[in-house]
């Protein structure tokens, strides 16, 4: 990092022609909205079938006015079969969504203006269930779902005019089905972190809702991804079992995870869904992200404030708190001390039962949580949820109807804006001095790409040399300042490979 201010001032000159790319990352998120999957699809269950027929239905999506609780603007995205996953990019003008039972990869562009945004599709080799972003959200990961043999997942380079690379093997194979059902991005771009499920039996079975769960690290490397390593989840005996699983062992169950601001750690709730009488209820503390070498750091438990039934996770730009929804309690845990390695956990209730994503906004003011329902007769609508973070208090209660997301304990279907740099630098407590001169800067930059300055590059330099300024007096941590000297970093890549 020490010499990164000479190298970007040596390729400023090489670099004058290029159109710099979007450096949204490094800005101030949007924080007045929330976007909602709403696929209201009805599948007519098969027994023994893992992809049953589907009745007419709708794909849209919604965005929601997190001050109102009003829907303001929805953008359709056709009717040919259910989309099951959606991810928003830094700069909230794009978003990827994912039809699984025909292989489509759908690139939502102008998603900042929806009654115009575009809608186009592309093929994938697989059927496709996890996506994330890189590079400043120019490029994609995704993660496929596939029979016995290798896990999968792969590339997708400039989704302006997307090429799809073929799908790197993940090192481990599954006996029966494999899925990928989470995958991320570090904050640096140097990592793809996953987590699968290796299915034993075939789905008419009981026991394939007891999957191995295999989280792994790969590093990211022209176009592929290289796996360096993994830590494997075995379903674990809870004795007595509840009825009607009488007969099976509690489950690992499809979750979730959060990579840690220091690139390094990664928060797992973990849940033996299947089991209410002695819940498998954790939350998996890993470390050794950064160096490719994943291990057990600690392991948060029901004693410890773990709610039943975790599901899913989001972080907070302050990259101290997460969020954690609890399906079976209907409650969110408020997890703090990510940052320092000192966990707390506090459980409060919500308004609406069965919660299972939670999303937080940029300024860290606002909770959003998706309460979605399977499509079947009998079944209430789903709803979204609106809070606010500080007391998980409601504001205004339930506010958007007929959510419908029929595999909605694996799915994304709910999207804040993700955090840019400048929201993290707020949220970090420094003396106002400190932190308006490093956001002024960050604009700078900012402002100079978006005119096509070479400057940018000076300005850039001077950002990193304002960083190590401000770490030698102490008002960064050092997880602050690892995040910040990462993000600088990922700027300079981006802006010498514009889209």
């Amino acid at each position: 990092m020490r010499n990164l201010p000479a190298l970007l001032l040596l390729a400023s000159c090489a670099a004058q022609g290029a159109n710099p790319a979007d450096l949204a990352f490094l800005g101030s998120a949007e924080s007045s909205y929330a976007w909602v999957l709403d696929s209201s699809y009805d599948p007519t269950p098969v027994i023994g079938v893992l992809d049953p027929p589907y009745q007419a239905g709708r794909n849209q999506l919604s965005r929601i006015d997190l001050a109102t609780g009003e829907i303001d603007a929805a953008i359709a995205l056709g009717d040919r079969a259910p989309v099951l996953a959606f991810s928003l990019s830094p700069d909230g003008t794009t978003g990827i969504a994912l039809r699984i039972f025909d292989n489509a990869l759908l690139v939502i562009s102008g998603m900042d203006e929806p009654a115009t945004a575009e809608l186009r599709e592309y093929p994938l080799p697989h059927q496709p269930l996890s996506a994330g972003f890189f590079g400043g959200g120019a490029h994609a990961v995704i993660g496929y779902q596939t029979g016995a043999g290798a896990l999968l997942a792969g590339v997708v380079e400039n989704l302006d005019q997307p090429v799809v690379h073929v799908p790197s093997e993940l090192g481990i194979e599954a006996p029966y089905l494999g899925a990928v059902e989470a995958i991320a991005v570090t904050h640096d771009d140097r990592r793809v972190i996953t987590q699968s499920a290796l299915h034993q039996v075939p789905p008419s079975d009981p026991a394939f809702f007891t999957p191995q769960i295999a989280v792994q690290s790969h590093e990211l490397l022209h176009g592929q991804l290289v796996p360096d390593s993994t830590l494997l989840l075995d379903p674990i005996p809870v004795l007595p079992p509840s009825p009607p699983f009488d007969h099976l062992e509690t489950g690992v169950a499809l979750g979730d995870f959060a990579v840690g601001c220091d690139d390094d750690r990664l928060v797992v709730p973990v849940s033996g869904a299947l089991d209410l009488g002695q819940p498998d209820a954790r939350v998996l503390i890993l470390k050794g992200v950064s160096d490719g070498f994943l291990e057990l750091e600690q392991t948060l438990s029901i004693a410890d404030g773990v709610g039943l039934a975790p599901l899913q996770i989001d972080l907070a730009a302050d990259c101290d708190l997460g969020v954690i929804t609890n399906v079976f309690a209907g409650t969110v845990t408020r997890l703090t001390g990510i940052a320092g390695g000192r966990f707390q956990l506090d459980e409060t209730p919500l308004i609406m039962p069965f919660p299972a994503e939670p999303a937080i906004s940029p300024d860290m003011q606002t909770l959003v949580v998706h309460h979605p329902r399977p499509p079947l007769n009998g079944v209430p609508p789903g709803n979204v949820t609106i809070y606010q973070l500080s007391n998980v208090a409601p504001r205004g209660g339930p506010v958007f109807g007929e959510v419908r997301a029929w595999l909605q304990a694996k799915d994304r279907t709910l999207a804040t804006w993700p955090p840019g740099l400048m929201d993290r630098v707020i949220s970090f407590g420094w003396p106002d001095w400190a932190a308006q001169l490093f956001t002024q800067q960050l604009r700078r930059v900012m402002q100079a790409a978006a005119h096509g300055n070479p400057n940018v590059y000076r300005k850039l330099a001077f950002a990193v040399l304002l960083g190590h300024w401000l770490e030698s007096r102490s008002i960064a941590s050092p997880l602050q300042n690892r995040l910040i000297q990462s993000q600088l970093k990922l700027a300079y890549r981006v802006l010498l490979e514009p889209r």
